[in-house]
């Protein structure tokens, strides 16, 4: 019985209730008493009448009292296996955004060591960290495209002893590790030849002339891709492996050293579309007496191979003075127009042609005054070489 119930309170309740008289015979008794189930030990059925309000009342109280241990021991397991998949969510959501994180980090760490100016040009900025191994690579349309693989200075010091190596020691010391064919280039280094340097001369005894000179085609890609490969040498003396001047199949006897000139090459350059990739090349290693000549020319498709990197519409006038060269363009040029990699090639096909005639270039009339790591409001950084690409990206 409830505490809130006095025994006063039960005592008037009972007697105000009404008499219930039982006129029933002994007999009719007898025969109800026989057919109760609870008489024969079997359970009660299940009233279908309401509770009576003060056992409905009880039950309510009871059922507060007792809901939240019996709900807590309930959800315990639940809201603890809950909280496990949580955490174990949690747990992989941070994992995952991590090796997000890692993975991003990594594929940006190349563009994060550079100097992050340019894509199709090395800058003197990144002198800093890397040390260029400058290669002619020979393509299967047989064109020579000049790439700038660029190697850590602490294996190029371990490796050579030193961080200013010449071009002719990061050729022996590297190119049997460069791998030409991941890129879809032909296997054409190492040259079949032995060196030896003093001082800007370079001297070069060819075991196998005709395999170099069998075609004035074959001639073209075996002196371009020297050039672009032997960077800072002044001249190279082409010997048999008997010592005397090679001969070539259509020139001759070669007695007069081929020039060597490092980056003063006085090329035009143009977009090679190669492989899904593309670079910034000099059509068939053509030069130019001057720069007004070789930018004029790049104003054009020079033929099936090459494409012009100056986006069609776009003209430009040229203003001279004595070490810089102004490319105005006669509209305001939005670099937005056009995609990143298009832009990239007009400014950089552009400042690497300049450059290859020892002046610097000033860009003028473009919307943007500076435009990612570009500033044109002042002439653009000295371009050093051409298509940059990491050492483990090619090497074996």
């Amino acid at each position: 019985m409830s505490k809130h119930y006095e025994e006063k309170d039960l005592e008037q309740l009972l007697q105000s209730m009404p008499t219930v008289k039982d006129n029933r015979s002994k007999e009719d008794l007898l025969r109800s008493l026989q057919g109760d189930e609870r008489m024969r030990g079997q359970p009660p059925k299940k009233p279908k009448s309401k509770l009576p309000l003060w056992i409905a009342l009880a039950a309510a109280v009871i059922l507060a009292i007792l809901s939240p241990s019996i709900i807590a021991n309930m959800t315990g397991k639940e809201q603890a296996d809950q909280k496990s998949e949580s955490e174990a969510e949690s747990y992989m959501s941070e994992t995952k955004l991590k090796l997000q994180e890692e993975s991003s980090d990594e594929a940006n760490k190349f563009t994060m060591d550079r100097a992050l100016i340019g894509k199709y040009a090395l800058y003197e900025a990144d002198l800093k960290q890397f040390v260029p191994f400058r290669l002619g690579l020979v393509s299967e349309d047989a064109l020579s495209v000049p790439v700038s693989i660029l190697i850590p200075k602490p294996r190029v010091s371990s490796d050579l002893k030193t961080t200013t190596p010449t071009s002719l020691q990061l050729y022996e010391q590297y190119v049997e590790s460069i791998d030409e064919e991941s890129y879809h280039f032909t296997s054409y280094h190492p040259y079949d030849a032995t060196f030896e340097e003093q001082q800007d001369i370079l001297t070069m005894r060819i075991n196998d002339i005709e395999s170099y000179s069998g075609s004035s085609a074959m001639s073209e890609i075996f002196s371009t891709t020297l050039e672009q490969t032997f960077y800072g040498y002044k001249e190279l003396i082409m010997l048999n492996n008997e010592g005397k001047p090679v001969e070539f199949a259509q020139a001759g006897v070669i007695t007069e050293p081929f020039a060597l000139n490092s980056e003063l090459n006085r090329y035009a350059y143009y977009t090679y579309s190669y492989h899904d990739h593309y670079y910034v090349a000099p059509s068939f290693g053509a030069k130019y007496s001057t720069v007004e000549q070789a930018l004029d020319a790049m104003r054009e498709k020079p033929n099936d191979f090459y494409d012009t990197v100056i986006p069609e519409g776009v003209t430009f006038t040229l203003e001279m003075d004595q070490s810089r060269v102004t490319v105005l363009f006669d509209e305001e040029l939005d670099l937005n127009d056009y995609t990143l990699d298009e832009a990239y090639r007009l400014i950089e096909g552009l400042n690497l042609t300049v450059n290859n005639f020892g002046m610097e270039l000033q860009l003028s009339n473009i919307k943007q005054g500076t435009w990612q790591k570009f500033d044109f409001r002042r002439p653009l950084p000295k371009a050093v070489s051409a298509n940059p690409i990491r050492f483990n990206d090619i090497a074996e």
